[in-house]
């Protein structure tokens, strides 16, 4: 038995076993380190191909805006710019291999405003004078525009009266000076602020800018106190002369044979005339077999005057367009106009009809509606009046006048247009304006007006002439000097574009605008641009969703670009890793 036990103790049994485990455990080790090296390696793969996505998507947004910066497309001046690229639905960057992980970007564009990196500063004006404006393609752009340029001379001129005077609905400018003098300039949007004060209100979206002598002077007395509630700007820039449709009737009648027919009717002359060249101004101021009329009446069409220097002086009543008993009125949709139809230029019996038409204001605040304003229908034609030479015409110091221009659904309605060029049309032509000194043509080299297009330059001090133009006045090579006395207002409704504007207003002042364009208009817009030389594009990418991608942190890519006339050079393109 002791033997038998010997044995047992000194056999090898069992060893196998412990050399199993041994390597079992071995292999183990092994594989779970060979497991982990491969899950490692896995992902650092994964790592780099993220890596690699965010570079290309990178690489790509930075080409993307680098493109956008030279077509225009991306503006980078003071401010800088930002572009969004990619959204959930269309994402800006689909890796190939990381098909799951879609990329989206966003981009900055910053100057370098450094001065030695170089800028170029740029005026620019956007719109025009004639067909551009607010929701309304035939509102002018300027309530009042004055051409003369480049002076400390007053484009537009207040003379000293102590005045409130109003301006509604549109901008005012001039290429010279705009002096106030003692007076304020109220422009506004029409309704808003005190209707008795209109230098209370709103003038938000209009302006009152100046060019004065190379940019600067040109708000006189002072921008602020003297104009509101909109202040008077220097304009860097001059205006050049807009454009409007020049006439294109044709001269049917001259002079002797668009004499005009004559009635008297209840102790009233009248005489109406018919679209034709005027070179005799005596035509006009005696019109009746060579006496005068009490009411004169330019039928729808376009008249041409070129008759000198003597002025057409405007008789007690004087109606351009298509009468009317009153307003027109909209209901539904449906536009009516009381239109006096009855009454034929060429028909003496008819004309008594004319005293059917709305009575002229006499007082402030009244409605003008004796012929179709083109502000309200578009039905009724109106006049043009076409001035050219030395032609003026003087409105009766204790009579009332009115002119409607026709409607034009692309321009407006022109009611008054100087020559600043020849105009010629089938039948004949009109000389441009000449009343600047010589007489010749108001020029940059020839400023100055000795003459005024509308010729109220003095009145008595019991004067009354009440003239309201229901048209636009385009008439850019002509001064315009008006001295008014217990005026009831307004008196131009659709815009002035003149050389030179003054306007003195004496006895009551009224509340209402004298110049008011019928809706609001912002017009010409001009604006300064920096333009820099170096600009950066900065880089943020970012897993596509519905949001942006941030701009906050360090960007993915920063890339230093130079514009050299229209070509760009990248100087140098870094990644953040």
């Amino acid at each position: 038995m002791t033997s038998s036990n010997a044995r047992k103790l000194d056999s090898d049994e069992g060893a196998t076993l412990l050399f199993v485990l041994i390597i079992i455990s071995l292999v183990s080790v092994v594989v779970g380190v060979m497991l982990s090296s491969g899950e490692t390696a896995e992902k650092s793969t994964n790592n780099l191909r993220t890596q690699a996505s965010d570079v290309y998507a990178a690489d790509a947004a930075g080409q993307a805006a680098l493109t956008q910066l030279r077509n225009g497309a991306l503006t980078c001046n003071a401010g800088g710019a930002s572009l969004n690229l990619g959204t959930s639905g269309t994402p800006f960057y689909s890796p190939i291999v990381d098909a799951d992980r879609p990329l989206n970007a966003a981009t900055t564009c910053v100057p370098d405003t450094t001065p030695s990196q170089g800028a170029t500063t740029t005026t620019t004006t956007t719109g025009s004078g004639v067909g551009i404006g607010g929701s309304t393609d035939n509102l002018p752009a300027y309530a009042l525009l004055a051409m003369r340029k480049n002076s400390t001379s007053s484009g537009i001129v207040f003379p000293q009266s102590n005045k409130t005077i109003c301006i509604e609905n549109g901008k005012v400018a001039s290429n010279a000076a705009i002096d106030a003098n003692n007076n304020i300039i109220g422009v506004r949007l029409s309704g808003s602020g005190t209707a008795s004060d209109c230098s209370t209100g709103s003038g938000t979206g209009l302006a009152v800018q100046a060019h004065g002598l190379n940019g600067t002077g040109g708000c006189l007395p002072n921008k602020t106190s003297a104009f509101k509630p909109t202040n008077c700007a220097d304009m860097a820039g001059t205006i050049s002369v807009p454009t409007a449709p020049a006439p294109t009737d044709p001269i049917v009648r001259t002079n002797a044979t668009a004499a005009a027919v004559c009635k008297t009717v209840g102790g009233v002359t009248y005489a109406a005339f018919r679209p034709g060249l005027f070179t005799d101004v005596s035509l006009l101021n005696a019109p009746c077999s060579g006496g005068s009329a009490d009411f004169e009446w330019f039928s729808p069409g376009t008249y041409y005057f070129d008759f000198g220097a003597t002025t057409w002086q405007w008789p007690t009543s004087l109606l351009g367009g298509t009468p009317t008993s009153g307003p027109s009125t909209t209901s539904g949709g449906v536009t009516t106009t009381p239109a006096i139809t009855s009454v034929d230029p060429t028909n003496a019996g008819t004309l008594g009809g004319l005293s059917g038409i709305a009575s002229f204001p006499t007082g402030p605040g009244q409605a003008i509606n004796s012929c179709a304003d083109p502000s309200a229908q578009s039905q009724y034609p109106g006049v043009e009046f076409v001035f050219g030479g030395r032609s003026t015409f003087a409105p009766n110091i204790s009579g009332n006048a009115e002119l409607c221009g026709t409607y034009d659904a692309n321009n407006p309605p022109i009611a008054i247009y100087g020559a600043s060029s020849t105009v010629s049309v089938s039948g004949g032509s009109v000389s441009p304006e000449a009343l600047c000194t010589g007489p010749a043509a108001c020029t940059d080299a020839n400023p100055t007006g000795v003459a005024s297009l509308i010729n109220l330059v003095t009145q008595p001090p019991n004067g009354k002439a009440q003239f309201y133009i229901k048209g636009f006045v385009y008439a850019p090579a002509a001064p315009v000097t008006l001295s008014l006395r217990n005026s009831n207002g307004q008196i131009f409704n659709w815009g002035v574009v003149v050389w030179t504007f003054s306007l003195d207003v004496n006895g009551s002042s009224p509340p209402q605008p004298f110049i008011k364009l019928p809706s609001p208009n912002q017009g010409f817009t001009q604006t300064t641009t920096t333009t820099y030389t170096v600009r950066y594009l900065k880089v943020w990418t970012c897993v596509a969703t519905a949001s942006p991608c941030s701009t906050g942190g360090t960007p993915d890519l920063v890339a230093r670009v130079q514009q050299i006339g229209t070509t760009y050079k990248v100087l140098s393109w870094s990644h953040a890793n």
